[in-house]
């Protein structure tokens, strides 16, 4: 696959990919297909992440910290292997948020998680790095460079494994450049865009306690209902789908402004976007007036929705101009 880790590549057996296929319960080919999507991916990840100052004295520590007698332990290392946790971490901390991109893309294209294969591939990688480095006595700058130049190398290739890594780090930068458009305030102010629609609601027609939390509840679960089949690429998905749980509606003084401000910002940044955001702080706010009956007595009567709560949403529909 590439000449770098052609010394990596030639433990990588048949005979290997099998018994990895036994650890993770699919078979040997799929593993060895995997590989071959993973061993790219995360030379590209590796390349991208050195792009920043501090993404390169994380390489350099990792690379430091990794075992770089792996590969001349490589039987002790698949009996060890954990797997989905591992590549999990993995991918994080070379793709953040954006991580799903990679997962879902590959999952699309190919019908399997490659994150197991990411938990065995990335140890190897940064182990074989570790060795390099000490028999070269390369210093971070020359890491680098050598990273940059594979990573070049292996933008370049052809096949279907090297096609579908451009095109999966090709949504990564897409979903970058999306949020770019954002600064880090107002990307927060849009993320908590559902808990002004909900508080909206909650405070026309005020609840106890444990009502009040079960109609947060039912608003944060509309949002992943939301987004639960969004495209990866899309806005919704890089607001919502890795979490939810840290929407608050805590500090909102003034919640249809700060719904209206929202979906201003996605208009102005996403516009193709916006209504699909409206959407979602409104069915958010239905689900909060749904979520319990207010009024009635002993549990008898009431309605799921109150005329005050009504009036909320239809004034936040007014709002958001949909």
């Amino acid at each position: 696959m590439s000449t770098m880790f052609a010394p990596l590549e030639a433990v990588m057996t048949p005979e290997m990919y099998a018994r990895v296929g036994e650890r993770f319960g699919i078979p040997g080919e799929m593993v060895q297909k995997g590989v071959n999507i993973a061993l790219p991916l995360l030379t590209r990840g590796l390349s991208m992440a050195a792009d920043t100052p501090e993404g390169q004295v994380k390489i350099a520590e990792a690379v430091q910290q990794a075992d770089a007698g792996v590969l001349g332990n490589l039987t002790g290392f698949l009996g060890a292997l954990s797997g989905g946790d591992a590549g999990t971490d993995v991918l994080t901390r070379l793709f953040g948020d954006e991580s799903r991109v990679v997962v879902d893309g590959i999952k699309n294209a190919t019908g399997y998680d490659i994150t197991p294969i990411v938990g065995m591939v990335g140890p190897l990688i940064l182990g074989f790095l570790n060795s390099t480095v000490q028999k070269e006595g390369m210093d971070t700058n020359a890491l680098i460079k050598k990273l940059k130049t594979e990573a070049r190398s292996v933008e370049r290739r052809k096949g279907d494994e090297a096609a579908l890594v451009n095109e999966v780090l090709g949504q990564v930068t897409s979903v970058r450049e999306m949020k770019g458009r954002f600064s880090a305030q107002e990307w927060a102010q849009v993320r908590n865009g559902p808990m002004a629609a909900t508080t909206l609601v909650i405070a026309a027609s005020p609840s106890s306690a444990p009502k009040t939390a079960q109609e947060v509840a039912a608003a944060l679960n509309s949002v992943r209902e939301s987004v639960k089949d969004a495209a990866p690429t899309s806005l919704l998905a890089a607001l919502y789908q890795t979490r939810v749980d840290d929407l608050t509606g805590e500090g909102i003084t003034d919640a249809l402004e700060a719904a209206r401000q929202a979906a201003a910002l996605v208009e102005k940044n996403v516009p193709e976007e916006a209504r699909a955001y409206k959407e979602l702080l409104i069915n958010a706010a239905y689900a909060a007036a749904e979520a319990v009956k207010e009024g009635g007595f002993l549990g008898m009567g009431g309605k799921k929705v109150t005329a005050e709560e009504q009036a909320a949403i239809d004034a936040l529909v007014a709002a958001l101009g949909v």
